[in-house]
């Protein structure tokens, strides 16, 4: 397995219909799955909320949400230890792993209790892990009985 990491800030992003569009660069060689997590994001918003979601667009074949809603990369919560302005910070020691195929660019968007949530800034940083190239069809082949 390699990993890459991909630093993301708001201000590089282009925004259709309030979705950051995150491009994690262009890479051919990468195998037709892999995994991919949101490790780190820090997050400023003009208005307070009890938690912001962070969803994606992407779908993942490891994922399932009662809300029929897209995979859901983390939620986050207030950090109270700046009172003048509303941070957030991922609550969760581990973040969602998720299968997905190939791509080079996704959406996300921030998401309160009833509302979609443009925040002010944010910046966050995916791990993407791809498995050595046959691993995937060796791992495969050993589930099979013959």
């Amino acid at each position: 397995m390699t990993s890459d990491y991909v630093f993301i800030n708001s201000s590089a992003c282009e925004v259709i219909n309030e979705e950051y569009q995150i491009k994690l660069g262009t890479n051919n060689n990468r195998p037709q799955t892999q995994i991919i997590e949101l490790i780190s994001i820090a997050l400023s918003s003009a208005e307070e909320q009890p938690f912001i979601q962070v969803r994606t667009d992407f779908s993942a074949s490891n994922y399932y949400g009662n809300d029929h809603y897209s995979p859901c990369l983390a939620i986050l919560t207030k950090d109270y230890s700046t009172a003048t302005v509303h941070n957030y910070i991922i609550n969760c020691t581990e973040s969602p792993k998720f299968n997905i195929t190939n791509t080079n660019q996704f959406a996300i968007a921030f998401y309160g209790p009833d509302l979609i949530i443009t925040p002010n800034e944010f910046v966050l940083i995916f791990k993407i892990t791809t498995p050595a190239q046959g691993a995937l069809q060796a791992e495969y082949r050993a589930q099979i009985p013959l």
